[in-house]
């Protein structure tokens, strides 16, 4: 998820209200299994399916003022190449993440700055990671010359990338952990699934569509041709 530094209060307002108004406290983490499966601190919808309702219904009204953009980068593992490693899909869909963040940026003012933050997963996947941003940042970048200005120019724009633990309570990555599922819903309706529009599934699929980039009416020549090269819902093959 994209959201201007300047929101980010308002963001994290609007959580911990909804927090509040189900556990009592905003010293909680949502995610998206916990809110699937209905454990640790979702244990309090089990066996009250009426509570569960209410609570994805203000989830729901709750992401959807979010001020948040996506961008989503999707393996459909059954497709998959025999020979493609972790390693492999780690890479192409930080790249693809990286990449349309990066075009996104230069849609913004001439002196936008962009940070990456990362939910610190694994010492493999988290390497990983790094090694996609200074990709952008490396002279060597084949992405530059055909794309992107100068690799001088990158390094003015996208300046830094951190790694927090759940315990860090970001907003931003519990609202990234649940619409990755919400991807993963999607690329499972691209594929011929159907659920209904009332359900979780079919909430957050219609969520994944709002939130994708959009581009304003009012765009200049040079912020169109940055719009273009983004696709905020890729599939990797």
């Amino acid at each position: 998820i994209v959201i201007e530094q300047s929101k980010q209060v308002k963001l994290e307002k609007l959580f911990d209200a909804l927090k509040v108004k189900y556990w009592g406290t905003s010293d909680i983490v949502l995610h998206s299994e916990d809110i699937g499966k209905n454990i640790n601190d979702c244990s309090i919808f089990k066996n009250n399916s009426g509570l569960k309702s209410n609570f994805i219904d203000d989830l729901m009204k709750s992401l959807h003022k979010a001020p948040v953009i996506c961008f989503h980068a999707v393996v459909d593992k059954s497709k998959l190449a025999s020979s493609w490693q972790e390693t492999t899909v780690v890479r192409k869909t930080a790249q693809a993440v990286f990449f349309d963040f990066l075009a996104y940026l230069f849609t913004r003012p001439p002196d936008s700055r962009g940070k990456i933050i990362i939910e610190a997963s694994s010492p493999f996947k988290d390497s990983e990671y790094l090694k996609a941003f200074t990709y952008f940042l490396s002279p060597g970048c084949k992405l530059i010359d055909t794309h992107f200005p100068s690799y001088e120019e990158i390094k003015k724009t996208l300046t830094q990338i951190s790694f927090v633990t759940k315990l860090n309570h970001d907003t931003e990555t519990q609202i990234a952990d649940i619409l990755a599922f919400g991807a993963s819903c999607k690329q499972q309706q691209n594929n011929g699934a159907s659920f209904s529009p009332n359900s979780y599934k079919g909430k957050i699929c219609q969520l994944i569509d709002e939130k994708q980039v959009s581009v304003p009416i009012d765009a200049s020549a040079k912020d169109k041709r940055f719009y273009a090269k983004i696709e905020s819902f890729k599939l990797i093959k």
